[in-house]
Formats: structure tokens, sequence, C-alpha cells
């Protein structure tokens, strides 16, 4: 309790948009409601076989991998059933961002002549004006300034047409870091999303796949990352790396201490007076 009176935590933690909107969030939600009532409701079946003949049909000349043009996958029997029993695409982060623009325009077309479909397209376009406005920004061609506004009103137009098309079943609190996500928005001229995340993952996950006993496996992990660190830190190669402790000469019990380090290429010695920055 004192420590919550001394530190605004909800100030201190970062929210990955991405993770947040697409990984079990608001957006994996509305993909499977508005693929999932469409298929229910025009082609009287759990199948989605209508969504898979729609993504083969799409081309992708500029890409390099055959990620795009297998997204029908994500749709076939084994996915649909998984599907229904999360309420929730279930797939990464990055295939649901390619994917949800494509979703969207089946839908559409899907839509012209079943009016029974326009509330379920409604609350999904909704859903997707969240994503065209953060996809603005993350492009460059909105400030996170112009952004706050417009994406307040967003999340709120979509979440009260959820509401009003399927009441508060689905609602999962990842709903609500969006909301605080775009209170947020406007503290970094930069959008950050997934990347500084999923550095962390890499920086554990070589030292956790070596782990095999798992009694103490947070602490055998931490471990091995910190000593990783320390090697990588006592590299000499500072082209190679760029970082490095040089200046071993002030000893002390045990060992010796560094006066100086190269951080990125540039030398930092222990009189030095550094000032903290932004990019």
């Amino acid at each position: 309790g004192d420590l919550r009176l001394q530190c605004d935590f909800l100030k201190l933690w970062s929210y990955d948009w991405m993770h947040t909107a697409f990984q079990d969030g608001f957006m994996s939600n509305a993909m499977w409601l508005v693929s999932s009532n469409i298929n229910r409701i025009k082609h009287g079946s759990n199948k989605a076989e209508a969504v898979v003949q729609h993504f083969k049909a799409c081309q992708f000349p500029l890409s390099r991998s055959p990620t795009g043009r297998q997204l029908y996958r994500l749709f076939e029997p084994r996915m649909v059933e998984k599907q229904n029993k999360r309420h929730a695409v279930v797939c990464n982060a990055s295939q649901q961002f390619t994917m949800y623009l494509m979703l969207k325009d089946w839908a559409l077309l899907e839509a012209i002549d079943t009016p029974r479909l326009h509330p379920h397209v409604a609350v999904y376009i909704a859903a997707c004006d969240i994503i065209d406005i953060i996809r603005l920004v993350k492009h460059r061609r909105l400030s996170t300034i112009d952004a706050k506004p417009r994406l307040l009103e967003s999340i709120g137009k979509w979440f009260t047409l959820h509401k009003v098309q399927y009441g508060t079943r689905f609602v999962k609190p990842k709903f609500f870091w969006m909301w605080l996500i775009a209170l947020r928005i406007a503290d970094s001229e930069w959008l950050f999303d997934m990347f500084c995340i999923e550095r962390q993952h890499k920086r554990v996950r070589p030292q956790t796949e070596l782990v095999k006993n798992t009694t103490m496996f947070e602490a055998s992990v931490l471990l091995r990352v910190l000593d990783a660190q320390i090697c990588a830190m006592k590299q000499s190669n500072i082209f190679g790396h760029g970082y490095c402790l040089v200046g071993r000469k002030v000893q002390i019990a045990g060992g010796w201490m560094a006066r100086k380090c190269i951080c990125g290429g540039a030398e930092l010695a222990c009189d030095d007076a550094v000032i903290r920055g932004e990019l």
C-alpha cells in the first residue's frame, strides 16, 4: 500500500499495443465474431469454407515468403475448432495484423445481400478503424498527439457497438488496456510495438532452453542471462560488439574493477558526467 502511494505504476508500465490488440485481445475477438457469425447466419455452418476460398483468391506478388499465401490455413477445420474454444482467432500477432483488412474485405462482400449481417460487420469495421489509426502512426503518417483524440473516440465507438450487439460476454481485461494505450500514446513521438518486447524474449530464450532442471528455473535463467551479458561486456572487439569493459587497473578484494566501458562505440569513464537524453 505504501509503495503504491509513492509510485504510480500505471505511468511506469508499458503496454505493447500489438499484443494487446491481437493476442487474445479485442481485435482477435472481433475477427472471430465476424467470421463465425457470417458462417453461421449466411452459410449455416461452423466451417469457414467461404473465408478459405476468399483468402486463396488473394495474391501476394511482393511477398518473399509463403506466409501471406497460406493465411487461409488459419481457418481450416482444426483451427476453427480452436477459435471457437478461445472466442478469438488463434495465430501470432503479425499474422493477424496482416489479415484483419483481408477479413474486412471479405465481410463487406458477404454482407451485401444479407442485411442480418450488417450489425456484425458494423462492429468489426469500428474495430478496424482503431487499428487503421495505429497503422497511420506506425508509418509516420499521423503524429501521436493527433492520434490520441481519434483513438479515444474510435475505441469508445467500437466498445459501445460491441456491447449493444454482444453484451459483456466476450469482454476481457485486454479490452481496457487499449484505453491506457490511447491515453498514453502522446507521451512519445514514436509508436513502439512488439519490437522491444521481442528483443527481451530473444535475450532470455537461449539461456532458458538450456535449463532442464526447472526446480530453480527462474533463478537459473536469470543467472545464465547475467553471465552471458557479463561475457559480452568483456569482449575486446569493439567493432564487432560495440560494448566492452576497459581500464582494468583498479584492484579490489577478489578481483578487479573496470574504470571505463565502451557502449555502442562511445568510451565512458567513471569520472565522466553523463547526461540522459532522448533520441
